[in-house]
């Protein structure tokens, strides 16, 4: 999943992203990662800390780093950051206090976010791209637009990977504009 979310990220946003009419694109089902910092208070205890230390050093943090919530689950607290720029290790070497660092009171490890959004195509896990179109934007032409440059997309990425197709807006557009000209067609003055 990790492998499928970084492709996604990358280039085949990038391309859809700028084709004419697209507002944006939006990523379904990835597997985002998340840092979680968990303290078990008993040891900051025995070192004559506690939590309100251990958050103290945690703020030292670039003002800018979200370091989201805090929860409180059977004595210890779980932290999660999501700045990508926020390592493990810089988190176990932030200083609590002269000879104390985070990782000498707590347990620090990149996981795997909890996923609240899955993406299933043809019954295997996947990873959605939806292009959302400006509401100027011509359906028609940003189907066959993103169409052709899907196609390209399926050369560069790596053999176990496939971009399908999966919904097309088009269909909607242009049955209907079919049978209005067949309709048309057959009508006499």
């Amino acid at each position: 999943m990790a492998e499928m979310t970084l492709m996604a990220e990358g280039r085949p946003t990038d391309v859809l992203g700028t084709i004419p009419g697209v507002s944006e694109v939006q990523i379904y089902g990835e597997q985002e990662n998340e840092l979680r910092l968990q303290v078990f208070l008993p040891r900051p205890a025995g070192l004559g800390l506690d939590l309100g230390d251990v958050q103290a050093a945690l703020r030292t943090l670039r003002a800018d780093t979200a370091l989201g919530d805090l929860e409180t689950a059977s004595q210890s607290v779980i932290l999660r950051s999501r700045d990508p720029e926020v390592t493990v290790e810089m988190i176990e070497n932030l200083r609590i206090n002269k000879h104390i660092r985070i990782g000498g009171t707590a347990l620090v490890a990149c996981t795997a976010k909890e996923r609240e959004v899955f993406a299933r195509t043809g019954g295997e896990t996947s990873v959605g791209l939806g292009v959302v179109r400006q509401s100027l934007g011509n359906t028609l032409t940003i189907s066959q637009e993103v169409r052709a440059r899907a196609e390209n997309l399926q050369a560069e990425l790596p053999e176990n990977m496939e971009l399908v197709i999966t919904s097309d807006g088009r269909i909607y557009i242009a049955q209907p504009i079919r049978e209005v000209t067949v309709s048309l067609s057959g009508w006499q003055c």
